[in-house]
């Protein structure tokens, strides 16, 4: 056990460090919001600045009306706006991480997006480190972690906005607190990833089953499932809300221009 602390004393800071380091050695303004980023920003400054899901004066609005002469198509990739069922334009993409990093940007404003995603990064990995030395050796644990940050995802999407990182690191600390075991824990932030990604599902699922398979009696597992619940009924709730059902998605009501003229369409498509 004193040797398990010695080595967490020094991981985690040096996490931490590293990915400190990463991200002031690249930065520049803004230079960190590119792709799907941008729409997640919009959508965090929203919240910031209007209190607000509501995207009409956020995006170009000629973009989605077919006013613009060079938007006279606009498909599914390309749009970041869903129509409610009473015509309100919300965000496309998910609405989670910019909840989770509106604090950061209310704060210290656009950096405070960067500032957010390198704490997802170092939970992630600090995470990962606390997984891998529960079945392997520290050194071996140090060395995992290690090859997992040099990986060129994740190189790049740590000087990022990411919801990949965010999801990740939600993902490794429910995985970590299942097999403590804490169901209530677990179920929470695996909640919260499922809220924000659904089709995480067939990670989540199996990895709880697996993870809580012989570490708790019947109530561990009804307390998972009720912080499991818990995020999953607040996006149900939105989703009707906003969409008119618990199961019709941002991804299914969304503005696209065809022949310049505004349609909705779905990703289910």
């Amino acid at each position: 056990k004193e040797t398990e602390s010695r080595y967490l004393a020094i991981v985690i800071p040096a996490v931490v460090l590293a990915v400190t380091l990463c991200v002031v050695g690249k930065y520049k303004p803004h230079s960190f919001i590119v792709r799907d980023a941008s729409f997640y920003a919009t959508t965090t400054r929203g919240l910031v600045t209007t209190f607000s899901l509501d995207q009409r004066e956020l995006q170009p609005e000629s973009w989605y009306t077919g006013s613009h002469p060079s938007y006279k198509n606009l498909d599914l990739a390309w749009s970041n706006i869903a129509v409610g069922i009473d015509g309100t334009w919300y965000p496309k993409h998910s609405i989670v991480m910019p909840l989770f990093a509106a604090p950061f940007y209310a704060v210290l404003g656009t950096v405070g997006l960067l500032v957010f995603n390198a704490l997802c990064v170092s939970i992630m990995l600090s995470a990962a480190y606390l997984l891998a030395v529960r079945f392997a050796p520290p050194a071996a644990a140090i060395l995992a972690v290690m090859l997992c940050a040099l990986c060129p995802a994740v190189q790049e999407h740590t000087y990022h906005f990411s919801f990949d990182m965010f999801t990740a690191a939600l993902v490794a600390v429910g995985t970590l607190a299942l097999l403590k075991p804490r169901p209530l824990a677990a179920g929470l932030m695996l909640g919260i990833a499922l809220w924000a990604r659904p089709p995480l599902v067939l990670l989540v699922l199996p990895l709880a089953a697996a993870g809580l398979w012989g570490k708790v009696d019947r109530r561990g597992y009804v307390f998972f499932a009720a912080a499991l619940a818990m995020p999953v009924g607040v996006a149900a709730t939105l989703n009707t809300v906003m969409y008119g059902a618990p199961w019709v998605t941002s991804y299914e009501r969304v503005l696209t221009v065809i022949d310049g003229i505004p349609a909705i369409r779905s990703h289910r498509e």
